[in-house]
């Protein structure tokens, strides 16, 4: 009785697999940009909450020692006028010790060894190869503090411990460089003879001293990375998040300081060996350009 009635088709055709795939295909073009732009947007978030973190830990500091704050200092090791060494320890000058805001650790308030305490330093949108990233090959994360024991005994002849954000250097562009504290090298090689933190200068520092929390009251004091421009053009989408004394964060795109950051003068080729060979004064521009978005 069934004999002249067709079977009924199992499964899809061809063309039919084709449609679908295409749809999906178009749907997923349509999705993965929004996901993308969610994705940077909970990032940036993130790493304003993490700036506002590390401000916290600065005002504690600040309470505890006389309302002085840990700013940064001008490092030639970024290859910029930047501020994101924390920690720097070179045998041969016989130096070791905390490096602007690394003071955070020196001084107890911040325990290194807890990775929520280690992760916050570092902006999540940043690649994990980059020279700024958390325990990237050039970069590998270190417990603070350094024991001038330790250093002595460390199988590197240099620690030069970088994180993923900038603390301010200069109060001005019309002044010179600030630097903060750093502990200085004695006339001999032994450690015991290493001496506490004191005020350092180099040739080309001025003033180097730490300021009262007062004197940057409605100034901004940190910022999303400003030694790899790859970070503002690219991971955050052409800006910056930057946080105030108030403890606000803003964001600042980079059409408010594109002059000054191309006056620095910074060069990074593949190898990730930065060249610098602009105007020291053009980050103090930048900061400068920070305060008045309070």
């Amino acid at each position: 009785m069934n004999g002249g009635k067709r079977r009924r088709r199992v499964g899809f055709t061809l063309v039919e697999l084709l449609v679908v795939i295409g749809i999906i295909a178009i749907l997923v073009g349509i999705l993965l940009p929004t996901l993308s732009r969610a994705r940077e947007a909970a990032n940036k978030i993130k790493c304003a909450s993490q700036l506002r973190q590390i401000g916290q830990f600065a005002a504690m500091y600040a309470q505890a020692y006389n309302n002085f704050l840990p700013l940064g200092y001008v490092s030639y090791d970024t290859y910029a006028p930047g501020t994101d060494v924390i920690w720097f320890m070179q045998k041969s000058f016989f130096t070791n010790g905390p490096v602007g805001l690394g003071y955070l650790f020196a001084s107890g308030i911040i325990k290194s060894d807890r990775d929520f305490n280690k992760q916050i330093w570092y902006c999540p949108s940043m690649p994990t190869n980059w020279r700024f990233s958390l325990n990237a090959p050039s970069n590998p994360w270190i417990n603070l503090p350094v024991s001038n024991e330790q250093a002595m005994a460390w199988p590197s002849s240099q620690i030069s411990l970088k994180v993923g954000y900038s603390s301010r250097a200069m109060l001005t562009s019309k002044v010179g460089d600030e630097q903060t504290l750093r502990w200085t090298a004695p006339t001999t090689a032994s450690s015991s003879n290493w001496q506490p933190p004191v005020y350092f200068n180099t040739g080309t520092m001025l003033g180097a001293k730490l300021r009262s929390a007062s004197v940057f009251k409605g100034r901004a004091v940190l910022s999303d990375l400003l030694a790899d421009t790859r970070l503002i053009n690219g991971v955050h989408k052409r800006g910056v998040n930057v946080l105030f004394a108030s403890y606000a964060v803003k964001w600042v795109p980079i059409e408010m300081f594109q002059q000054d950051l191309a006056a620095i003068g910074i060069t990074v080729p593949p190898t990730n060996n930065y060249t610098f060979t602009g105007d020291w004064f053009a980050l103090g521009r930048i900061w400068e350009t920070f305060d008045r978005q309070q």
